[in-house]
C-alpha cells in the first residue's frame, strides 16, 4: 500500500543522537481518488476535444494557462508550441476586436455577468478565421477569483454562413428600396415593420415604424386600407384597389396585391406591393 512517513530526529543537549520519531500516513485511500479523478478529467478532456472545441485553464495565481492540443490547432500554433499565458491567446485577436473582448473579459471578472462569451477574429488569417470563446470564472472563499477555465470553437464557417445571408437580405431590401411601386409588411396588429422608399414619399417620410394606417394616412383612406387588409388576411383576397392621397386634394389610385406569409415563430405577416394605375414606370 502506499504510504507517507514523516521522520525526524531525536537528539540529547550535548547533541547525541537517542533515535529517532516519525509518524505514518495511509495514502492509499487518497492515491486512489487521485487517480480517479484525473482518469474523469481525462475523459471530460477527451470527450470536450471530441466535439471540436479547444480547452483552456486559467490559474491566476500562478497566472499560468493551460492550452488543449485542440486549442493549439485552432489557434494556429504548432503542436511544438507552449503557449502559456494569457497574451498567448490576446495577442491573436484582432485589432478591432480587441475592445470588445477585453470588456467583455473584465465584465466576467468584475461579476457582472454570469458566464464568459465573446467571439472574435483571429488577426492575420487568410481567409478570415472566427473564434467563440466561452469561460466561468471560479471564487475562492473571499470572492475573488483565482481559476478561470473553458473553450473555443472554430465558427468561421458560420460566419461565412452569416455573411452571405446578410448579403441576401442587403440585396433584398435594396431591391425593394429601388422598386418603382409600393411594397410594405405589417405584423398581426396591423403595425407597419416595412416600408419601401417609394411608399414612403405617399406617407411625406413621416415615422412609421411600429405605425398603424390610421398614424400615417386621414380617416377616409386608413378605413380604405384597414377593410383591403382584412379581406386579405381573413378572406384571402389578393387583388385590391386603393386612391392613396399625392398631394393635398389630389389622390393616385393603385392597384394593390396583398398576401399572408408566416415568420418561424407561427407569426402571420400581411405583405403587398401595389403600382399606380395607367402609369408608367419611367
Amino acid at each position: 500500500k502506499n504510504v507517507h512517513i514523516y521522520c525526524s530526529a531525536l537528539h540529547a543537549k550535548d547533541n547525541t543522537l537517542l533515535g529517532h520519531t516519525g509518524v505514518l500516513f495511509d495514502t492509499s485511500e487518497i492515491n486512489k481518488n487521485k487517480e480517479s479523478l484525473l482518469l474523469q478529467k481525462e475523459r471530460l478532456e477527451m470527450a470536450i476535444e471530441g466535439s471540436g472545441d479547444g480547452v483552456w485553464d486559467w490559474d491566476m495565481k500562478s497566472d499560468k494557462i493551460f492550452y488543449s492540443k485542440t486549442w493549439k490547432q485552432i489557434m494556429g500554433y504548432s503542436e511544438d508550441d507552449r503557449p502559456s499565458v494569457l497574451s498567448s491567446w490576446l495577442n491573436l485577436v484582432h485589432s478591432r476586436d480587441m475592445a470588445l473582448v477585453n470588456e467583455q473579459l473584465k465584465n466576467h471578472l468584475d461579476g457582472k455577468s454570469e458566464f464568459f462569451f465573446v467571439e472574435h477574429r483571429l488577426r492575420d488569417t487568410n481567409p478570415l478565421r472566427w473564434i467563440a470563446v466561452r469561460g466561468q470564472v471560479h471564487l475562492d472563499k473571499n470572492h475573488k477569483p483565482f481559476r478561470m477555465n473553458g473553450t473555443i470553437r472554430d465558427i468561421s464557417a458560420r460566419k461565412v454562413n452569416e455573411e452571405k445571408e446578410r448579403q441576401k437580405l442587403t440585396l433584398f431590401v435594396s431591391f425593394f428600396d429601388h422598386l418603382p411601386a409600393l411594397a410594405f409588411i405589417k405584423n398581426s396588429a396591423d403595425e407597419y415593420l416595412y416600408i419601401n422608399s417609394f411608399y414612403q414619399r405617399y406617407i411625406g417620410f413621416k415615422t412609421w415604424q411600429r405605425k398603424r394606417a390610421f398614424d400615417l394616412f386621414d380617416n377616409t383612406t386608413a378605413k380604405a386600407i384597414e377593410e383591403s387588409d382584412r379581406l386579405a388576411t381573413y378572406e384571402s383576397v389578393m387583388e385590391h384597389t386603393i386612391d392613396l392621397p399625392k398631394e393635398e386634394g389630389i389622390t393616385e389610385t393603385f392597384k394593390l396585391f396583398k398576401f399572408v406569409i408566416e415568420t418561424d415563430e407561427n407569426e402571420k405577416l400581411l405583405c403587398g406591393f401595389g403600382v399606380a394605375v395607367n402609369k408608367s414606370f419611367t
